[in-house]
């Protein structure tokens, strides 16, 4: 198992089967988010992750304490998503970290492949983590406690 640096916040002890993306490989993404990121990967259960953070200004720090980050997380991920049938299954909440994590879950089609999708927002103050987890439907039953062995390998520095 590996141990990655997600930001100043948060580690990963990364579980076996789970790799970074190769420079090459990140290139090829088409990415919603901005600020930095880390890519994850497990090919044998086809389960792809990213895992993104930035510190917003003070005047969205204080907006953020007036709306949930995870609402307008999800609003844009429908947003994107919606040429591809986004459907929002769930709100979701656990820890992450030791950090309440607050996120959805929600089917899309990549292709012709059925598809599931979980993400998750951390805020710290003028923080926030996001946590994304893509799976292929087929697999859901396998491969959802696998993306969940990777959440609960994250913690706090």
């Amino acid at each position: 198992m590996n141990e990655l640096k997600i930001n100043e916040r948060f580690q990963l002890v990364c579980p076996e089967g789970f790799r970074p993306l190769t420079e090459a490989e990140r290139e090829k993404l088409n990415t919603l988010g901005e600020g930095e990121s880390l890519f994850l990967t497990n090919e044998e259960d086809h389960i792809a992750v990213s895992i993104g953070w930035k510190d917003v200004n003070a005047f969205a720090g204080f907006l953020l304490h007036l709306i949930s980050p995870v609402s307008s997380v999800e609003a844009s991920v429908n947003r994107a998503m919606a040429p591809y049938g986004y459907r929002k299954e769930t709100m979701l909440e656990r820890q992450i970290g030791g950090q309440i994590a607050k996120g959805f879950r929600y089917t899309y089609t990549a292709g012709n492949t059925p598809m599931v999708g979980e993400s998750y927002v951390i805020h710290q103050g003028r923080s926030l983590t996001f946590f994304n987890g893509y799976l292929r439907a087929s697999m859901r039953e396998s491969s959802l406690p696998r993306w969940q062995e990777l959440l609960d390998g994250v913690q706090t520095l």
